[in-house]
């Protein structure tokens, strides 16, 4: 899920600084460019079902996070988080205290990812719109695309599965 967080991070911000600079640069040069035909126009880029890929890891990610939740100390121990911190812990409030961190850095992994690939799938929207406005070669955005679907992609599809092994069930955490 790290791998998958730090990769997503670095796309993200790479994705964004490039489409703001053609951006820029097909502003500036707005007057000078031939308008694509209509007949170039096509459908979106992005299709429908990895839109829908998309939603479905969201909510297998929920789904996880809210299981753990349930199913852990930090739900079965939860009176633990009234304890103050300089009172010596029992086991079982060492072990909501762990599941508690472990939920907190899940929540945040989880989330950054679906985020994050939400925005990419905006952005390549976005290039999309700048190839058909005749800005880009044509292609150019499913080239990126592609870079996408090739090596990111299948580790979002994947993050449920790498989400349920850094949230082990209650059983194998005792």
């Amino acid at each position: 899920m790290l791998r998958l967080a730090q990769a997503s991070d670095v796309a993200t911000e790479e994705l964004r600084g490039g489409f703001n600079k053609l951006k820029r640069l097909c502003e500036y040069t707005a007057g000078a460019k031939p308008s694509q035909p209509e007949s170039a126009k096509g459908d979106a880029l992005i299709s429908l079902q990895t839109r829908s890929d998309l939603r479905e890891v969201k909510i297998s990610l929920d789904r996880i996070l809210v299981d753990y939740k349930k199913n852990s100390h930090v739900t079965q121990s939860a009176g633990c988080r009234y304890l103050p911190a300089f009172f010596a812990r029992s086991g079982t409030c060492q072990r909501f205290q762990k599941d508690s961190e472990r939920l907190a850095d899940a929540e945040l992994l989880a989330g950054q990812a679906s985020r994050q690939a939400l925005e990419r799938l905006e952005l390549y929207d976005q290039y999309w719109q700048l190839e058909r406005q005749g800005c880009t070669r044509p292609g150019f955005a499913l080239k990126l695309w592609s870079i996408e679907d090739r090596n990111l992609w299948p580790l979002l599809l994947n993050a449920p599965n790498t989400l349920k092994s850094m949230l082990p069930s209650a059983a194998e955490n005792e």
